[in-house]
């Protein structure tokens, strides 16, 4: 009788400690790990003395579906600058022997637009070294926005005297308007906390179309597939 005691007391031990670990380890188990990025993105063209700039600011959403594949999607507003290549140049010979001076003037047409911008795309990520992934991305987006452009007359003066001096004209503004279609492939790297998120990414491909109306003028379409001109994006955000 005292054995079957004994045996029931060290059952009824093993019982109860086999069910306080169970309780402790589902009490530590860790939470799953964020899926979901929101942050704050700048992005603009490293070249600044680029004829065609567009620069961008606002949200960006990403959403994994799995460790390392990814949807993301964003709302900006930019501006787009614009400086034209002499489209005309009128060389005026010179008429006055006794001055010398020979006259050449260039047309410069200059567009300022100022867009909203929405974007999708998809994205691959891999872990690097500890807390720095790198990542992939490829995103389509579009916009729409108003501004205007005008023309800038150069006139460079040939005087044998006075030597090389020029003056400019700024024409009439007009009201434009642009539609805007792009696709951008980059790559990038960021720094991934428990919940904050900093990274940068860049892209060297620009494939993008436009669609400028200038008033009392026809609607004309660049489509442009350029490379080497390197834009990169930085972006501040939050894990949930």
């Amino acid at each position: 009788m005292k054995a079957m005691r004994i045996v029931t007391l060290v059952f009824a031990m093993v019982i109860c400690g086999s069910t306080a670990y169970g309780q402790e380890y589902k009490e530590f188990t860790l939470p799953p790990a964020p899926k979901r990025e929101v942050s704050v993105l700048m992005q603009q063209y490293l070249q600044s003395g680029k004829e065609d700039n567009l620069t961008l600011a606002g949200l960006q959403y990403k959403k994994y579906v799995t460790e390392h594949r990814g949807i993301r999607m964003m709302a900006a507003y930019g501006n787009y600058r614009n400086f034209e290549r002499p489209f005309a140049i009128k060389i005026s010979p010179d008429t006055n022997s006794s001055r010398g001076v020979d006259t050449t003037m260039e047309y410069n047409g200059r567009t300022n637009i100022h867009l909203g911008i929405i974007g999708a795309g998809v994205e691959v990520q891999r872990r690097f070294y500890k807390k720095v992934i790198l990542f992939a991305g490829l995103e389509l987006r579009g916009g729409y926005g108003s501004g205007s452009y005008d023309t800038v007359t150069t006139r460079r003066y040939n005087d044998n005297q006075k030597g090389v001096y020029e003056s400019g004209t700024l024409g009439q503004r007009l009201n434009a308007s642009m539609i805007y279609l792009g696709l951008m492939p980059s790559v990038g790297a960021k720094l991934q906390f428990k919940r904050l998120v900093v990274g940068a990414e860049l892209t060297g491909v620009d494939i993008s179309f436009r669609s400028i109306r200038v008033e009392g003028g026809n609607r004309s379409g660049v489509a442009d597939v350029s490379l080497g001109n390197v834009t990169h994006r930085l972006f501040f955000g939050w894990r949930f």
